[in-house]
């Protein structure tokens, strides 16, 4: 609940001297269970994705920036490094492109609405890294008969995406004044 109301239109008439301001707070709360994948809903592209960050420069400067050791980074790239040769062999078929893209973006919806959106400026995404490892059962069991994944495919997945700068471990950029 807010303990702040914005006051700054307000009348003598009414708003301050009666304390009349009405304010609304909205929770909402995102399920847990996410519903099971049937088949790949999404089309992407036509052959294998390249690599858009093969030296790992945005991969470091990101994960350096959400503040990660130098084994947590070692192990990003050995996952991320992982996760390609696996897109690779999934890329050979429509429904294997189809389903990897499926995955990211739940991956990437997922991260961006219960964690990211509830940030500020200069938070660290590492903080939430533990609970952001359990959301990866989640999906491994929605795309269970689809795709043989595990959570480490889908940390992978993670390291792709800061890769191609589809998400930060700092939030920076945006000022909430």
């Amino acid at each position: 609940m807010s303990s702040k109301v914005d006051q700054r239109s307000s009348t003598v008439a009414g708003d301050q001297v009666a304390r009349d301001k009405i304010t609304n707070t909205i929770n909402v709360e995102i399920a847990k269970e996410l519903s099971p994948a049937k088949e790949a809903i999404r089309i992407f592209g036509t052959g294998t994705e390249s690599d858009s960050d093969p030296h790992n420069t945005i991969l470091l400067r990101k994960l350096r920036a959400g503040e990660f050791n130098k084994n947590g980074v070692d192990m990003a790239i050995r996952r991320k490094a992982e996760f390609l040769k696996l897109q690779i062999e999934y890329s050979k078929t429509q429904e294997g492109r189809s389903a990897l893209k499926d995955i990211m973006e739940n991956l990437l919806m997922i991260i961006n609405m219960k964690y990211i959106s509830y940030m500020k400026e200069g938070d660290v995404l590492k903080a939430s890294l533990s609970d952001i490892v359990q959301e990866f059962t989640v999906l491994t069991e929605k795309y269970k008969g689809i795709l043989n994944i595990d959570e480490a495919v889908i940390e992978g997945m993670l390291y792709v995406a800061t890769s191609t700068c589809a998400l930060q471990w700092r939030i920076e950029g945006f000022n909430d004044d």
